[in-house]
């Protein structure tokens, strides 16, 4: 028996080799089309870890105190966590004699390996 037509106005019949010859290509296809999903289900999963570990992140660093008498300092450290991620800030901070300006320097490290910083400084009157 002769190979059928196969187009979308073809009205031939095909035969068993022609059948499975179009379904191994949409095998093939889907195949392809569910390893690259898979890849990046993964993508998204690893991000998602390194944003909340930058939650936690932010949130240690804004656990840490500062100093509040004019003329002294103070170093402190702080732990922040976000759903399944954690965080270590430490800090220290000034506060002029004249306890008009505050300076503040921070930095943190989370359970990614990802590390953050921050320095601020503040006048008051």
């Amino acid at each position: 028996m002769a190979a059928g037509r196969i187009s979308k106005t073809s009205t031939d019949a095909i035969n068993g080799s022609q059948l499975y010859a179009a379904l191994e290509k949409n095998t093939i296809v889907n195949n392809n089309n569910t390893y690259n999903i898979n890849r990046l289900e993964n993508k998204m999963n690893r991000e998602n870890k390194r944003l909340r570990a930058g939650v936690a992140g932010a949130t240690a660093t804004a656990g840490l105190p500062q100093a509040y008498t004019p003329g002294k300092s103070m170093v402190a450290a702080a732990v922040g966590g976000y759903r399944d991620q954690s965080a270590l800030a430490v800090g220290a901070s000034r506060i002029t004699d004249n306890g008009k300006v505050i300076l503040k320097l921070t930095g943190n490290v989370n359970t990614r390996g990802d590390f953050g910083g921050s320095v601020g400084a503040g006048y008051q009157w």
